[in-house]
């Protein structure tokens, strides 16, 4: 028999080898010592990772292997129903989407209480939202509270990424050189190591991170070390992907070590491990240490890369426990209270389909003596099948099954409502109609109910980002020193040019409002609208046209009212001609004012604009650019329609205060003569009175 070879991939014999110093060897030797220790401190944990993630994706007929360390699905006769009615992937959807329904919101601290203060404020405020927006955190915030919920744990740690940002150079070899900007990653537990006895970030010193990555990517990361790096399977970081793949059946296949020529440059197929170890500020190295290795190679070694880790002594990391435990590291995850609510609920789908199967296909009885194969009896239509009949003998006849018993669809019902309760999720909360629940404060009150739950997890997380994203601020001011646009979407939905260069100083401190996360139910909110709408608080509702354009947009943007930009197109357009002008100016350029303009929306913006701390600090730096600025308001009101209305309006309502006034005189003239005659007249009267006394009392004494 003829024998067929198989090339393999020739390893070169003298192959080079990384030479180190016994410095370097024993802190190579302490990195993977400590990796081998998490390694075993966080196996207990992995075993409950993997059946919840399991449970998630639907795979729920799961048992685990102590030997080999594997999840597997036992198997089963061909009767056997194993159904699965997956009540864990929508709750942890539900919960997921409802956490992150509302976006925080996120306070600078300034320094000091003065204008320049304030316009730093104003100034990282948009820094924080462009590091927001470039890092896709909305989509990030999910990821991290469903990995959360599924796992218990997940981390985000932030670092300056060097490929992020605008390009600003070629180099000579042709590769593009960027601006570098913030990356907030989200890390699974799987990729994180802790010592031992360590229970929260603050208290461990020391915490290392695992990465897959390619082999190309780490020697172009470390040019001078990551040549060393050899391929190696991923069992070190126990890959998700290979435990899941092995649930599923299907074949793991490791990466290839062959390495590949190219004209351009030379790089090898497969991957490695990237430890890396985080080791706090110490009196032994005050700006801490960063060890990274890969495969046995010490690929760099350093103090922490960034100022803010030395000022706060932190790792750049932060953990997100969905239910947190004081005693052990690991948070706890909702599902495992709903695992076996699970299996409850399988068990009872499982057997009452199996009743129904066999009720549709029923066990026959069939004498031997009828002579008819066991295979005759099967589900083809229409075919004939004989058999002998035997006096004294009965017939073929099939087992009449029942059907399931009423108690299986009730136990089914409470089981799967407990499931629900376990969750902590109503039919209000997934925005479905209860029946008998039509009153406004019930739905109010189960919501509160919702609110109960998710507040302590909304305020944990709050409190996490906190500390993120005033590294993150404190990172940015370290590390971006080109000058760069920054384009933010604002307000209403607005695009924002931000001008940022070096020399702006902002603060870093970032406070969040308590509970800005919570969600809220949009029907509760907009009923609430409602009645503030009906109580006039936006205006009279008897009189429509009292509310201005300006005001309705934005109690629909409150409803959350979808294409409230198309039904109100004239005025954004002069909003974001306003929001432009605010821009102009703050780089001293003042236009005239177009007489197209809706005036009344421009001098509304125009005078929130003057109420900032921005132009506060224009009027003290720049008093001649803030008397440019009140004459572009004062041609406003100039241009503005109704302008010479209301001031010929004014005018008359002068002539006419003037005309009353003047009649007011001359009626206080008359009124003042009147009175002036009847004091005569009564002083007449008086002395006339008292001389006809005079004459009397002269009679009398004659007499």
């Amino acid at each position: 028999m003829a024998i067929k070879w198989q090339k393999w991939p020739v390893r070169e014999k003298f192959k080079e080898k990384q030479q180190l110093s016994p410095e370097d060897e024993q802190d190579l030797q302490f990195v993977e010592d400590f990796f081998k220790r998490g390694l075993e401190i966080r196996k207990p944990y992995e075993v409950t990772w993997y059946r919840n993630m399991a449970y998630f994706l639907g795979f729920q007929y799961i048992q685990y292997n102590p030997i080999t360390g594997t999840l597997s699905i036992p198997p089963a006769p061909p009767w056997r129903v194993r159904a699965v009615d997956n009540h864990i992937q929508p709750n942890a959807l539900y919960t997921t989407s409802k956490l992150t329904k509302n976006n925080a919101v996120f306070i600078p601290i300034p320094k000091k209480d003065d204008n320049n203060a304030q316009y730093g404020c104003v100034a990282a405020k948009k820094i924080l939202l462009h590091i927001q927006q470039n890092n896709k955190m909305k989509t990030k915030d999910w990821q991290l509270k469903l990995m959360a919920y599924i796992y218990g744990t997940a981390y985000k740690d932030l670092l300056w990424d060097i490929e992020m940002g605008d390009p600003i150079i070629i180099s000579d070899d042709g590769q593009i050189i960027y601006t570098g900007d913030v990356n907030i990653m989200v890390r699974s537990p799987f990729e994180v190591v802790w010592e031992e006895g360590a229970t929260d970030v603050e208290n461990a010193f020391r915490i290392g991170t695992m990465t897959v990555r390619s082999l190309e990517y780490i020697r172009k990361m470390y040019p001078k070390t990551g040549k060393f790096v050899e391929p190696e399977e991923v069992e070190g970081v126990s890959s998700l992907e290979k435990m899941l793949m092995t649930i599923m059946h299907k074949k793991y296949i490791a990466d290839s070590a062959t390495e590949i020529d190219d004209k351009k440059h030379k790089f090898a197929q497969g991957k490695a491990v990237v430890k890396q170890l985080r080791e706090k500020p110490s009196a032994q190295f005050p700006r801490g240490r960063l060890i990274t290795i890969a495969n046995g190679v010490l690929l760099d070694k350093s103090e922490l890369p960034y100022e803010f880790m030395w000022r706060y002594r932190s790792f750049g990391l932060l953990k997100y426990d969905f239910i947190k435990l004081s005693e052990r590291w690991a948070g706890e995850s909702p599902v495992n209270i709903q695992i076996p609510i699970q299996d409850r609920i399988n068990k009872l789908q499982s057997s009452i389909l199996e009743i129904l199967n066999e009720m549709a296909k029923p066990k026959w009885i069939v004498p031997k003596q009828a002579n008819i194969p066991k295979t005759s009896i099967d589900n083809e239509t229409g075919e004939v099948i004989e058999y002998t009949a035997v006096p004294g003998i009965p017939e073929p006849h099939p087992i009449a099954g029942e059907g399931p018993d009423r108690t299986f669809y009730l136990d089914l019902d409470s089981t799967r409502r407990s499931i629900e309760n376990a969750a902590m999720l109503h039919d209000t909360s997934k925005g479905l109609h209860v029946k008998g629940v039509d009153s406004k404060i019930l739905a109010e009150y189960l919501h509160e109910q919702d609110i109960t739950v998710y507040g302590p997890v909304s305020m944990r997380f709050e409190e996490n980002d906190e500390q993120i994203y005033t590294w993150a601020l404190s990172l940015f001011k370290e590390k971006a020193i080109e000058p760069r646009v920054l384009q933010i979407l604002g307000e209403n939905n607005e695009v924002e040019n931000f001008d940022f260069n070096q020399e702006m100083d902002f603060p870093t401190a970032v406070r969040v409002i308590p509970g800005s996360s919570i969600p809220e139910s949009l029907i509760v909110k907009n009923q609430r609208i409602l009645e503030w709408f009906n109580a006039g608080l936006f205006g009279d509702p008897r009189q429509p046209d009292s509310i201005n354009d300006s005001l309705r947009m934005k109690i629909m943007t409150m409803t959350e009212l979808g294409n409230v930009d198309d039904v109100f197109r004239q005025l954004k357009v002069d909003l974001r001609e306003a929001r432009r002008e605010h821009q102009m100016w703050e780089k001293g350029i003042v236009l005239p004012p177009n007489p197209y303009d809706n005036h009344i929306i421009m001098l509304e913006e125009h005078d929130l604009w003057r109420k900032s701390d921005v132009y506060k600090r224009i009027q003290e730096t720049d008093p001649e650019l803030a008397l440019k600025i009140e004459e572009h308001i004062t041609e406003h009101i100039k241009m503005h329609p109704q302008f010479n209305q209301q001031q010929a309006m004014q005018q008359e309502r002068e002539r006419l205060r003037n005309i009353e006034n003047n009649q007011i005189a001359l009626d206080l003239m008359e009124k003042k003569a009147n009175i002036k005659e009847k004091l005569m007249e009564s002083k007449l009267a008086a002395l006339k009175a008292v001389g006809n006394q005079n004459v009397s009392e002269e009679q009398t004494v004659k007499g």
